[in-house]
This record gives C-alpha cells, structure tokens and sequence, in this order.
C-alpha cells in the first residue's frame, strides 16, 4: 500500500471516528425504540394515546419506535 503522508493517515483516523460515533447512535436509537415500542404495549396504550399523554404528536412517536429520530435526551 502507498504512503499518502501524515496528513492522509489523519483523515482517514477522523473518518473510523465518526463512522464509529455514528453506528454507537444508532444502536442507542434502536435500543430506545425497542424499549419505547415493548413498554407502550405492554401498558397497553395505542401510539395516539400514548401521544396525548406525553403531549407529543404521533407521528413523533412512530418515529421514535422506528428508530429514525433520536431519543430524546
């Protein structure tokens, strides 16, 4: 393999790092929405209801079980 410089090697350092800070939010998120869908259902509640009472929309919600937005913090 050819010898780009230190400057290369740096960059490509920073990139595994975010790749890797970005898979760790991920699994968080999915985890979250594992969490959030098992206990939802286990008390019963639809997403509307569960909406209402924690004066957030549904659509969030949903999101948030899918894992595409982030739990909050």
């Amino acid at each position: 393999m050819e010898d780009r410089g230190p400057a290369y090697d740096e960059s490509i350092q920073e990139l595994v790092q975010l790749v890797a800070d970005r898979a760790r939010r991920l699994e968080e998120a999915f985890r979250f929405a594992l969490w959030l869908h098992e206990a939802r259902r286990k008390a019963g509640l639809s997403q509307h209801q569960l909406a209402r009472l924690a004066d957030a929309s549904q659509p969030y919600l949903s999101r948030l079980e899918r894992g595409i937005d982030a739990p909050p913090s």
